[in-house]
C-alpha cells in the first residue's frame, strides 16, 4: 500500500476520534437535560428512589409528619432501588423484602421562569394511604386508592436548585403498595389563576 493511501486512512481515523467524544458529549447533555412543557414537568420520565421502611412507623389512619428510619439525608442521597413510575413494590421486591410502608424519593429543578407562577403537583393515583413531602416539609396526606389528587406547592418549592420530593406509602398489602399513576409538576401562569 503506497504513502499517499496510508496517510488517508490516518487522517479518516484521525477525524472520527474527534467526532466521536463531541457525539457522546452532546448525547449526554441532552439526556440530562430537563423536559419541560411549557407548564408541565413530567415526574414519570425521572428516575425515582424506591425503599421499603425497615422500622415501624405510624400506620393506617395514623398520619404523621415522620422521616424515614434511615434518615432524610441518605434517602436523598438514593436509598433503595431506581424506579420509574408508576411503580408498585411487588414488582420490584421480593416478598420478604416488601413492607406496607414504601418511600418514594426523586429529585428535580424547576426553571426560574415559573418562580410568579401557582405550582401544583397532580398525582395520578396512589396506594391505599400516602403522605407528600418537598424538601423535607409535609405538603399533604391523601386516603384513598387511585384517586386524582393535587396539592399546591407554590410556597414551598426552590427554583434552579434541586427539590427534594418524597412521597410515604402505605398499603396492608404490600405487593401493592406503591404509585399507581404519573405525578406531573404543573405551573399555572397569573393571567390563568382562577379568582375568588
Amino acid at each position: 500500500m503506497g504513502f499517499a493511501k496510508r496517510k488517508i486512512r490516518m487522517s479518516r481515523k484521525a477525524k472520527w476520534t474527534r467526532i466521536i467524544p463531541g457525539l457522546l458529549l452532546f448525547s449526554v447533555l441532552i439526556s440530562c437535560s430537563h423536559d419541560y412543557d411549557s407548564d408541565t414537568l413530567d415526574l414519570g420520565k425521572y428516575q425515582w428512589n424506591m425503599w421499603p421502611e425497615s422500622e415501624v412507623q405510624p400506620g393506617p389512619g395514623e398520619f404523621a409528619a415522620t422521616e424515614p428510619s434511615c434518615g432524610w439525608d441518605v434517602l436523598h442521597r438514593g436509598m433503595g432501588k431506581l424506579v420509574r413510575i408508576p411503580a408498585i413494590q411487588g414488582e420490584h421486591f421480593k416478598p420478604e423484602e416488601q413492607s406496607e410502608l414504601i418511600w418514594f424519593h426523586c429529585r428535580h429543578t424547576l426553571p426560574e421562569l415559573w418562580a410568579e407562577r401557582e405550582i401544583s403537583l397532580k398525582f395520578e393515583g396512589l396506594s391505599h394511604e400516602a403522605e407528600v413531602y418537598l424538601n423535607g416539609e409535609l405538603v399533604g396526606a391523601f386516603l384513598g386508592e387511585n384517586t386524582p389528587y393535587t396539592i399546591d406547592i407554590s410556597d414551598k418549592v426552590y427554583y434552579v436548585r434541586d427539590n427534594h420530593l418524597v412521597v410515604r406509602v402505605y398499603d396492608p398489602n404490600p405487593a401493592s403498595c406503591g404509585i399507581g399513576g404519573n405525578i406531573l409538576v404543573v405551573s399555572t401562569p397569573p393571567d390563568q389563576i382562577p379568582r375568588n
